[in-house]
């Protein structure tokens, strides 16, 4: 989703599972995709986000969340030579790192 505007996201629970599924519907992402949740504070410090992160962060938190394409699981492999040359790649599904900002 590419504009400007900000959008609200309601979690049942604080979990990392909830908020990622919550965070990729709302922005067209399937969250079966997201293999990772970071943060970076404003120091550029990254952090690894959990549902303790989660649990403690502030109600209404604003946040600027960034959905980063990484390699494919398949992609590693074939640079391996692990996996046949001829499956088509565009079958697969991305993977993203969902990093956020606050």
């Amino acid at each position: 989703m590419e504009d400007n505007y900000h959008r609200a996201i309601y979690l049942q629970e604080r979990t990392l599972a909830a908020f990622t599924q919550a965070a990729s519907l709302k922005c067209g992402v399937s969250p079966t995709s997201v293999r990772e949740v970071i943060r970076m504070n404003p120091a550029g410090i990254l952090i690894k986000v959990d549902d303790e992160l989660l649990q403690e962060m502030n109600e209404g938190q604003d946040m600027n969340a960034v959905f980063e394409e990484m390699p494919r699981q398949d992609t590693m492999k074939h640079e391996e030579g692990l996996i046949d040359e001829h499956l088509d790649e565009t079958t697969e599904p991305l993977n993203y790192l969902l990093k956020l900002e606050f």
